[in-house]
């Protein structure tokens, strides 16, 4: 039996289609939908929302019944490439009213010949880049408690360059790191990158994601091996994320709630695995920031770029392209 909800001026009921008497509880707020219920809802009553968490309850006699929290989505965003400008007033104004989440990869000179230099941040630029953020007043905030104001530091694939370059600035400057693992590859080497030609670097050990760890910062997953969820089985896609937060957690004795979808790319159903794998949130490589009501497994980040390196990223995105095009090989 399929059943329909209505909301017309916040007052909320949910129906079955034989008109009979409500049979859950249902609690609405702006943002967020609470159904518990052991009934089956239609798709379409919930196309605005995202399934954010389900719990099982049993009572005392063991009667089953399930809590189920919707998040609304949050409008589609069109993307103000100004904001994209590392503090420019377009971005300030956006991290002061809704906080916002920035992206690096490794922190290092980029070597001659690297298939993308603007994975690379100096370590003087990375240095001064906080020493702004610090002195425009925005402060160190966790995802999960993510406010106006506030800013994630997040790091991807777990490079040593990090640890070596970027955990003084960090702690000088107060902000709090958050590195994800690639938990099969931890102290070797970013083999997903050397396989299509680019440079080889250093990935932590135990012994320093642990150093990471003790000097105040965070990690989460970035899967097992760093695959494209989006091109595996589900039992695959499934073993990459399950299995990299329990050889973390195993690992360094903490909890890991936050994962990183490998390349940005992840769909409806490694979504729901990542959910359901319980973790409280995971980033993409989507550029631009998190109103209220985004959906909390799909959360865009800021990659922190001049105005100078804004253009020239684009620039070499482009040319990169032409160039492994049949038309654009060989000149």
């Amino acid at each position: 039996m399929f059943h329909k909800f209505s909301n017309r001026k916040n007052l909320f009921s949910i129906k079955s289609q034989n008109r009979s008497t409500k049979i859950c509880k249902v609690r609405l707020s702006k943002f967020s939908l609470v159904i518990t219920t052991p009934v089956l809802l239609n798709k379409k009553c919930l196309a605005g929302w995202n399934r954010v968490e389900a719990i099982v309850h049993k009572d005392k006699d063991l009667l089953e019944s399930k809590t189920t929290v919707y998040c609304r989505k949050a409008p589609k965003q069109v993307i103000n490439p100004f904001t994209a400008i590392f503090l420019g007033s377009a971005q300030s104004r956006m991290l002061r009213q809704i906080g916002g989440i920035y992206t690096y990869h490794k922190i290092a000179p980029p070597p001659q010949g690297t298939r993308d230099p603007f994975l690379y941040v100096s370590p003087g630029r990375f240095d001064d880049q906080l020493a702004q953020l610090r002195r425009q007043g925005f402060k160190s905030s966790k995802i999960e408690e993510l406010a106006g104001g506030g800013v994630v530091i997040s790091f991807d694939d777990g490079f040593e360059n990090v640890l070596r370059n970027g955990l003084e600035p960090l702690g000088r400057h107060g902000f709090q790191g958050l590195q994800y693992i690639v938990s099969d590859r931890i102290g070797g080497l970013n083999d997903w990158d050397i396989a299509k030609g680019d440079t080889p670097e250093r990935l932590m050990d135990q012994a320093q994601i642990r150093e990471w760890i003790g000097a105040g910062h965070a990690i989460g997953s970035h899967s097992r091996t760093h695959r494209n969820l989006r091109k595996l089985s589900r039992v695959e896609a499934r073993s990459e994320i399950v299995d990299s937060k329990k050889a973390l957690e195993d690992m360094f004795g903490v909890a890991v709630r936050h994962f990183c979808h490998p390349y940005g790319g992840f769909t409806a159903e490694t979504r729901e695995l990542v959910m359901e794998a319980g973790y409280q949130s995971a980033v993409t490589v989507l550029p631009g920031f998190n109103p209220p009501g985004s959906d909390r497994y799909a959360l865009r980040r800021i990659i922190p770029l001049s105005a100078g390196e804004f253009v020239a990223k684009v620039i070499h995105r482009v040319m990169r392209k032409l160039s492994s095009t049949p038309s654009g090989r060989g000149g």
